[in-house]
């Protein structure tokens, strides 16, 4: 919010220069209270926003008898005077927030007060107006100075009139120039209304045929149910199928759950780990598979190993079976001889046969020293 609010489109004798008194530099706590017009090292500007956030900024040079007179009001308290228009360098002529800035010799910089700059008629309803508890800021113009004129209140001449009875009369007298079977319109209303024994014989019909739908429903019925089979999604047969797999994994209570999930959803993952024992002279490899994302122990066939040089393409281990833990599910293998070396990235593949079909997990191993 501004400091101050002034009204815009009007001369102004007087417009705050400055916040704070101005402050001598010397001393910095001094009241400067002789600063002239024309002070040496005088620059004042003019900062001005508009509420569109237009920024201007402006230099005004003092003046002792002309459109922006410099006034000491007291204090170390400073005015300038600012036209509404045909001034030299500002004028108070567009609505927005304004406030100086000014240096000059002997003085600390300063900055004067935000200042709102709207219409006058805002400031005075907002500001100078009485408040009005049945008009509040309207003032008297609302509604007397429009009563009964275009764009105005309607009033009572009377005064003192109950609504009420105004309004049954009014209504009353309508209504007495109302007749059969035409209305108001008798003019271009047809003079013979519709033959009523064909309106009642077309809605007994229609009451016929709604209270016996049921009878009128395909036969094939299911559970009260019709059935239907959903052939296509946007013309597209693979999206309609799609939407059944997926129909076929919710639960009773509409969530997925992976124990009805149909087996063309299932999916499969594997973990293979190396490690090498240097003190045995060995490298060992060890495999769990996982499916929907969960470890299995069982239905897993002729699990085999094989590790391929990446740079060669070779085997350095040829694919071979891998031995269990324990009827656990986890499987592992111990190579001997063909060991990994380092500065050699290698292709592990862990194989079985899972739901029917070959699973086969690739992994990525190395080692980065001869220990």
């Amino acid at each position: 919010m501004p400091d101050l609010w002034m009204d815009v489109d009007t001369a102004l004798a007087e417009v705050p220069v400055n916040l704070f008194p101005l402050i001598d530099d010397t001393d910095f706590k001094s009241r400067e209270v002789a600063i002239a017009y024309n002070q040496a090292g005088m620059d004042l500007v003019w900062n001005f926003i508009t509420p569109a956030g237009a920024y201007t900024q402006t230099a005004v040079t003092p003046t002792t008898s002309g459109n922006y007179d410099w006034v000491h009001v007291g204090d170390g308290m400073y005015t300038i005077e600012m036209p509404a228009s045909g001034g030299a360098s500002i004028n108070n002529d567009t609505e927005g927030f304004g406030w100086f800035t000014g240096i000059c010799t002997g003085v600390l910089a300063w900055r004067g007060p935000t200042i709102g700059f709207r219409a006058a008629g805002l400031n005075d309803a907002l500001i100078e107006a009485v408040w009005s508890a049945t008009r509040g800021l309207a003032g008297t113009a609302l509604p007397a100075a429009a009563a009964d004129a275009a764009g105005g209140l309607p009033i009572s001449d009377a005064g003192g009139l109950d609504l009420d009875a105004r309004i049954d009369a009014a209504i009353t007298s309508r209504m007495a120039t109302y007749t059969q079977p035409t209305g108001f319109l008798a003019a271009t209303f047809p003079s013979d209304p519709a033959d009523q024994s064909l309106i009642i014989a077309a809605t007994d019909a229609i009451i016929a045929d709604t209270n016996d739908i049921q009878a009128r429903l395909p036969a094939a019925l299911v559970s009260g149910r019709m059935s239907s089979d959903v052939v296509a999604l946007s013309g597209s047969t693979a999206a309609a199928d799609l939407l059944e797999l997926f129909s076929l994994a919710l639960s009773a209570a509409g969530q997925i759950d992976n124990g009805t999930l149909d087996t063309t959803l299932d999916t499969y993952q594997g973990h293979t780990e190396m490690l090498d024992d240097e003190a045995s002279t060995d490298d060992h490899y060890g495999h769990w598979w996982a499916k929907n994302g969960q470890p299995i122990a069982s239905g897993i066939t002729s699990p085999t190993i094989q590790v391929i040089n990446a740079f060669t393409g070779a085997d350095l281990v040829a694919q071979t079976a891998m031995s269990e833990v324990d009827s656990l599910g986890y499987y592992y293998y111990t190579e001997p001889t063909n060991r990994i070396v380092d500065g050699v990235l290698y292709l592990c593949l862990c194989k079985a046969t899972i739901g029917g079909a070959l699973q086969v997990w690739p992994s990525w191993i190395f080692r980065d020293s001869a220990a």
